[in-house]
């Protein structure tokens, strides 16, 4: 509102809020200021490319940053200081990344550069869950993990044991029939009083499949 007060733009107008999510979505996808400014199409963008200068300076002025920016400065620092990138390669050999169809391209690239290294990285997820994709996820990510590292090795847990026999065929038809995208071949299945054994064995089923 502080921006955009001093920008003179009328803030009933042009909700704070909408327009601090789009800067969001933008450091999302590692786009600064000038990137921003470069695609902006249409009045409501330019307002947006305006606020985008003026408030990343004032947090500058403020010697501060916003949620985002904790990413998006540290890939910029990354690109700027390649020792900077080693040292924290270093200290991070191996990286589990949990609900991975979620990530967004900043967080992609964090990731990418810390495991460049060692490349032991471990993501878990599962495409037809990714529902964040309004607020930057890209579910590429996942899908397209397997040609980003070819000596990739990819475990399917395709037993579910906390959800109802009806539940779950009923997932299994809603996501094959309105999923956007091509998905990665899977059918989940349902299993009656799954306990810790019944893991143990199915994740050693699994390996002799494989």
């Amino acid at each position: 509102k502080q921006v955009l007060n001093d920008l003179n733009i009328d803030t009933k107008k042009y909700d704070p809020r909408a327009i601090l999510s789009v800067i969001s979505n933008a450091k999302n996808d590692l786009l600064d200021p000038k990137d921003y400014a470069q695609q902006a199409n249409g009045p409501f963008e330019e307002i947006v490319s305006k606020a985008y200068f003026e408030y990343q300076n004032q947090l500058a002025n403020n010697q501060a940053m916003d949620f985002d920016d904790l990413i998006m400065q540290t890939i910029r620092l990354f690109n700027e200081s390649p020792e900077t990138l080693e040292f924290y390669q270093r200290k991070f050999h191996y990286i589990h990344v949990d609900e991975y169809q979620d990530t967004n391209e900043a967080q992609y690239e964090l990731v990418n550069k810390l495991a460049r290294k060692y490349r032991n990285l471990c993501v878990v997820g599962d495409a037809d869950q990714s529902i964040y994709g309004w607020r930057g996820a890209n579910v590429q990510n996942i899908l397209t993990f397997e040609d980003r590292y070819e000596d990739v090795k990819v475990h399917k847990l395709l037993v579910n044991f906390r959800s109802t026999k009806a539940i779950i065929e009923t997932a299994n038809s809603f996501v094959q029939k309105t999923i956007p995208f091509e998905r990665l071949p899977k059918e989940i299945r349902y299993h009656k009083n799954g306990n810790i054994q019944d893991l143990r064995n199915l994740w050693f089923q699994t390996r002799e499949d494989e």
